[in-house]
């Protein structure tokens, strides 16, 4: 089985090799957003998924990760332990922390 370590060095790997990493790492704190916001777009395309029926709902969730998988690595930042950490914060929480839907 591929660790998530694995997948994040992988993703990256394309990612640099098509140019995103000089892109949004030459224009600092101006590109760290426009990469988030790439990946409320990809959210959006994965709620029009539902809306419509139309398209493939696992592709497009599988790109949100992706774009925050290399969102993270371009900002060294380790997403297992950072998914592991925020979740054990996350068991701490009362039910739907604490919200009502």
């Amino acid at each position: 089985m591929i660790s998530m370590r694995e997948i994040q060095d992988l993703v990256f790997i394309e990612y640099c090799g098509h140019g995103f990493i000089k892109k949004f790492s030459e224009h600092g704190e101006v590109g760290d957003i426009a990469e988030l916001g790439l990946i409320g777009s990809e959210i959006s395309e994965a709620m029009e998924v539902i809306r419509t029926g139309q398209g493939n709902l696992d592709e497009e969730v599988a790109d949100v990760i992706i774009r925050a998988l290399n969102f993270l690595s371009r900002k060294k930042i380790d997403a297992e332990g950072a998914i592991l950490e925020k979740n054990r914060k996350n068991i701490q929480r009362e039910p739907m922390h604490g919200k009502l839907v």
